[in-house]
């Protein structure tokens, strides 16, 4: 990390650092400076990993690696929120309280639900195995996954993590193919199982659906950070001209649709009211815009988004079920 050069780039676009003046110093203090003094801070939990400092690092630095390092020396965590999480995983194997859902277990294509898919919070399975039949596959779900260990590794849990990856791993290993719905899954599987996952648009980008000729809906369409970065910028362009095709819809240009929702990283467990308030800050200029609707290619998004209440939010691959022949 020697190679900062002190440009400020990664303060002018990390949303925490403006939003949170005064609690949160920033990547490059985290990242740079506190590493270089073996010192540790708190305020690398209010990171939402969306990698947004990485991308415009004229050294290209690891700035989100090393502040996920920081976590991990911190271990285990003192916040509640992310106790209640750590609890939860070591009772169930999931991050989120999983609930009962009807899927079959055998095909062609397997269907990595997620934590807020099994929850039942957004991204249904049921909804999703349609959608994904609708476009050709054999889906199914293995009753047997668990949480794939993304939230846990933001966290710093390293043995938990590996726990996970070993039951996961013989699972997915055996699969034809695998898809996933959100965008944290999509990358822990593909780089740390080294197994390739497809995110579910990727899986759509050349389907033909059938659409109904549905109600005139104005969308705001919501860029996921960690799919939008993680999985890659090309997933957004599948994003867009998927739902074109769909009648009624019109995707919205509001200018902010790549700033980060404010829930990821851990971030709306450890501090929800910080979460809150950029999820907020983005649901009210949705609806200044315009919108009707905020869409998000990401169950956890679509979660932090509805929270403000100002307009209803909703998973991508569950709006395009609702509108299937």
């Amino acid at each position: 990390m020697n190679d900062c050069i002190k440009c400020g780039e990664c303060l002018a676009v990390c949303h925490a650092y403006k939003h949170l003046q005064g609690e949160f110093s920033g990547p490059r203090r985290l990242a740079v400076e506190y590493p270089r003094f073996n010192d540790t801070s708190s305020e690398a939990f209010m990171c939402t990993t969306c990698g947004y400092c990485e991308e415009v690092c004229p050294a290209h630095l690891p700035l989100t690696q090393a502040i996920v390092r920081m976590r991990t020396q911190m271990f285990p965590p003192q916040n509640e929120g992310q106790q209640k999480v750590l609890d939860l995983a070591l009772r169930t194997n999931h991050a989120v309280e999983p609930k009962e859902y009807n899927a079959p277990t055998t095909g062609r294509t397997l269907l990595f639900p997620g934590c807020v898919g099994k929850g039942r919070l957004a991204g249904k399975p049921e909804e999703v195995l349609k959608l994904l039949a609708a476009a050709g596959a054999e889906p199914y779900i293995n009753p047997g996954l668990v949480c794939c260990g993304s939230p846990l590794s933001k966290m710093g849990a390293v043995e938990e993590v590996e726990r996970l990856k070993n039951i996961n791993y013989p699972i997915l290993a055996e699969a034809e193919q695998v898809v996933t719905i959100c965008p944290g899954c999509t990358t822990m599987i593909n780089k740390s199982y080294g197994i390739n996952a497809l995110h579910i648009l990727e899986f759509l980008e050349d389907a033909e659906l059938n659409f109904i000729d549905g109600d005139n809906v104005r969308i705001y369409l919501h860029h996921p950070c960690h799919l939008s970065r993680g999985v890659g910028p090309h997933v957004m362009d599948i994003a867009r001209n998927i739902l074109e095709k769909v009648p009624g819809v019109t995707v919205l240009d509001c200018g902010s649709e790549e700033d980060c929702c404010g829930g990821g990283g851990g971030v709306l467990a450890a501090y929800p009211r910080e979460a809150y308030a950029t999820a907020d800050l983005k649901a009210r200029e949705a609806q200044e815009a315009g919108a009707d609707l905020i869409v998000a290619p990401c169950p956890f998004c679509a979660v932090n988004l509805r929270r403000p209440k100002r307009l209803k939010a909703v998973e991508m691959s569950e709006f395009l079920c609702s509108r299937l022949k």
